[in-house]
């Protein structure tokens, strides 16, 4: 097997950090072990904005979060590589082969 092919990816702060998320889940995938590989993602979710909208603690520029998610965008984002995501929390994700 690949050296580069692992059982576990963990994403800790790293997708609302991204400016090109589809390129970050790709190279994520990238580090998977085809079929089996599971990434776990910490990010949270913007399901839990409610009357802050952009005033949000959570949203830049000051703390270089470049882009928000929901868990709605979250599944779109890695069901596009065939991968489905399960949502432990507001701000913890599990993302697995379908």
């Amino acid at each position: 097997p690949n050296e580069r092919n692992f059982d576990l990816v963990t994403a800790f702060e790293v997708i609302e950090h991204s400016p090109t998320p589809v390129a970050t889940a790709q190279e994520m995938i990238s580090f998977l072990k085809p079929t089996t590989g599971n990434i776990m993602i910490g990010t949270l979710v913007n399901d839990v904005i409610r009357d802050e909208g952009i005033n949000y603690w959570y949203l830049a520029p000051r703390n270089g979060h470049v882009c928000m998610h929901s868990n709605r965008s979250i599944e779109v984002l890695f069901d596009m590589f065939g991968m489905r995501v399960t949502h432990m929390s507001n701000s913890q994700h599990i993302v697995t082969w379908r």
